[in-house]
């Protein structure tokens, strides 16, 4: 699904290219990091099965990505470091493709750090429900989770760069990249 919007999108939106392999790249490793920490403390902490009762497997976004649950910690850091990162790979790869001249408006760095955070949100937090899930129904979550989380990375990642990329075209502030896909 992620290659069909991927498709779509190329043919309308120039560098478009450019980003997707940055939001999906991105939101795929921190989330990957995030299921291996909760896999770990549940290996750690209880047997396959049974959830142990420092942490809960159905709980509400904010319990699960800030404060409630012992995985919360280190979920909120991610999303703190995912910021920062995204801006730093977003300017530089811009800088790249365009030979040294940047073409980033602030309506786009902010709309795609806003598609970044809303990408990288939903995932830990589908994450933190997956996991939990699996172990429930003894899946050994660090075989079976970080393949579907990287795979629904993929398409939100793509999905949401895409409707970055609408959203700007509508309000008249398109990404203008110097360079063009032919040369």
């Amino acid at each position: 699904m992620g290659g069909l919007v991927l498709d779509s999108a190329v043919d309308q939106f120039s560098g478009f290219v450019v980003f997707q392999p940055i939001i999906n790249g991105i939101g795929g490793n921190l989330v990957s990091v995030q299921s291996s920490r909760i896999a770990t403390m549940l290996h750690k902490t209880s047997l396959m099965g049974v959830i142990p009762p420092h942490t809960k497997q159905w709980v509400w976004p904010w319990t699960a990505l800030i404060r409630g649950v012992l995985p919360a910690k280190s979920a909120r850091i991610l999303i703190l470091l995912m910021i920062p990162g995204q801006a730093v790979f977003v300017f530089v790869a811009d800088l790249i493709y365009n030979d040294g001249v940047s073409c980033v408006t602030p309506a786009f760095a902010f709309s795609y750090i806003g598609v970044s955070l809303i990408q990288i949100v939903l995932l830990l937090y589908i994450a933190h429900l997956m996991i939990h899930t699996m172990w429930r129904f003894k899946i050994d979550p660090d075989n079976s989770s970080i393949p579907y989380l990287t795979a629904m990375g993929d398409l939100l990642g793509s999905s949401l760069l895409l409707l970055a990329f609408i959203f700007l075209r509508e309000i008249h502030q398109d990404y203008s990249p110097v360079a063009t896909e032919e040369s």
